[in-house]
């Protein structure tokens, strides 16, 4: 718990820093891991003779502590020092009670580094949070206290809503932690470790849209927490080779990085500007999309006429809107030319598309039934088609009408005749 080398501090990456020393092999799993493993040191005197000879989980716990060899190891460097003087400590109140009060020590510098980063250092700011917002801040602060204290966690970091300026947190915000680790697995097939947080009352892993892992939990309170867990590797990668374009837009709006043992984090989130829209479409994508609608239209009415009205909803209500969205987000950013923000996901969709959007949405989701269904499906049709005929006399694209026709002719001949009322080509 004393070793900076175990612990990986940015004092003792600095030294070998400077000594042009390749960083990775700065790595240590603790005096009690296997010395054929990853051992600073495996020859090490204290280590054969602490945990080999006499079976002793630190030296503090030996009778004749501190012995000539620790004095002398202790005078070798200055965090030999230190490590010596926590162990005196940790042999004066028992090794439960240390460690109990070392996490509550980096709890108070954690807490009071938040306070300095938040750029108010006014007395009673807390008093000015929310309750839900305050209960977020002191989980913050456990778990930073928890990851100082775990070597294989080399940065973390904030991201999403409670990091960023423009769409600022409400009482309904989640929160957002990325973990930069060297083994994700044990964060995602073990929820133990959550107990350093709070009381975990829901959790489970799902993927991430970048291909990775999180674990997400529900506390007490109802304190809503993604640990998104990914691969220092990875993280160095990115650094090197670039950082695909939706994590960056991700990290433009904003980061708020609370361990960064190598300052790779700080480096990774330190790219100045607002969010970079997604280029506009090119008729060839412009097309490919607007297929993929008029086709994926035409299976929906086979399957609602098959009766499979779960299928047909989904291709709907699902896949279907997911290619409209790209076609109104295309849309409001041909109608601003200096690149609206149109965000990801439809996320805060009512502040920045065509108003005539929103309304024509009303309809085009349906209740689960044949009707209701196929009289959704023709409203996302002509909801689809108006916006696109927009996007491309905007462009200059040509708007494939001979597919848009063939795929409403055989819709028309598959929908029951009480689904068919939303025949109109404009908002």
């Amino acid at each position: 718990m004393g070793c900076s080398i175990h612990l990986r501090t940015e004092e003792e990456l600095n030294y070998w820093r400077a000594r042009n020393v390749d960083l990775d092999k700065i790595a240590c799993d603790g005096c009690r891991s296997d010395r054929n493993g990853c051992h600073w040191s495996g020859d090490c005197a204290l280590l054969t003779c602490c945990l080999y000879e006499k079976k002793l989980d630190f030296c503090g716990q030996c009778p004749d502590f501190p012995c000539q060899k620790v004095s002398e190891w202790a005078e070798e460097w200055e965090h030999h020092s230190i490590a010596v003087e926590s162990m005196k400590e940790m042999k004066a109140v028992g090794k439960e009670n240390w460690i109990r009060q070392r996490l509550a020590e980096a709890s108070r510098q954690v807490h009071r580094d938040i306070q300095d980063s938040a750029g108010d250092h006014a007395p009673g700011r807390e008093d000015k949070m929310s309750p839900t917002a305050l209960a977020y801040e002191r989980l913050i602060e456990r778990f930073v206290a928890w990851a100082h204290t775990q070597p294989g966690i080399y940065a973390a970091m904030v991201v999403g809503s409670r990091a960023r300026a423009d769409h600022p947190p409400d009482e309904w915000s989640d929160l957002d932690i990325v973990m930069l680790v060297a083994d994700p697995e044990p964060y995602l097939t073990d929820a133990d470790w959550l107990k350093n947080m709070g009381d975990a009352r829901i959790t489970f892993v799902e993927p991430t849209a970048g291909g990775d892992s999180e674990r997400r939990a529900l506390f007490s309170g109802g304190l809503d927490v993604d640990f998104a867990v990914i691969p220092y590797d990875k993280l160095k990668l990115m650094i090197e080779h670039g950082v695909p374009p939706a994590i960056a837009g991700m990290l433009r709006r904003g980061v708020r990085v609370l361990l960064d043992r190598e300052g790779l984090a700080t480096r990774l989130s330190s790219s100045d500007g607002s969010p970079t829209p997604p280029s506009s479409a090119s008729q060839a994508e412009f097309v490919e999309v607007i297929s993929d609608f008029w086709y994926h239209a035409v299976l929906t009415a086979k399957k609602l006429k098959r009766g499979e009205l779960w299928y047909a909803k989904a291709c709907a209500d699902g896949y279907m809107k997911r290619q409209l969205l790209k076609m109104i987000e295309w849309h409001a950013r041909t109608i601003d030319r200096e690149g609206r923000d149109t965000w990801h996901d439809g996320r805060f969709l009512e502040h920045w598309t065509d108003p005539r959007v929103l309304e024509g949405l009303r309809p085009a989701f349906a209740h689960y039934g044949r009707d209701d269904i196929g009289r959704a499906l023709l409203a996302t049709m002509d909801l689809f088609r108006w916006v696109a005929k927009e996007v491309a006399e905007r462009r200059a694209f040509a708007y494939p009408m001979a597919a848009d026709e063939y795929a409403t002719e055989l819709v028309g001949t598959l929908l029951p005749p009480d689904s068919q009322t939303c025949t109109g080509d404009s908002p």
